[in-house]
């Protein structure tokens, strides 16, 4: 009872859904930053979970969880400091609700270098 409600102090004191919507919407223009680039397909997401799909443009390969491009991403944003697990050719975030605008964008800035220096 005690955690939970140690739980619930933290969602009233930092004020974490009142912020809620300004983090979605960094979200939602981070994403945006990314979906002119032509390996980046079905880009989806909902308050502050995202994903989208890695698909080579020369192949239009499908092989879902046997793509290796999410694990070639995964390398390439961890050489930033960014651990973000893929699901085969998905890259998903599901981030917690304490995390910050400014992470937020440092996430993005990540996302997009990986995407250049990973997927030309």
């Amino acid at each position: 009872m005690r955690s939970a409600n140690a739980t619930l102090d933290v969602f009233e004191n930092e004020k974490l859904m009142e912020a809620h919507p300004q983090k979605a919407a960094a979200i939602a223009k981070g994403l945006e930053s990314i979906s002119n680039h032509k390996w980046v397909k079905n880009i989806r997401h909902t308050g502050i979970i995202a994903a989208f799909d890695l698909i080579d443009p020369e192949k239009n390969s499908k092989k879902g969880y046997l793509n290796n491009a999410g694990w070639v991403f995964y390398e390439e944003a961890k050489k930033s400091g960014a651990l973000i697990r893929p699901l085969g050719n998905v890259i998903y975030f599901a981030l917690p609700m304490t995390v910050t605008v400014d992470e937020i964008e440092t996430l993005f800035k990540i996302v997009n270098q990986t995407l250049k220096n990973a997927f030309k």
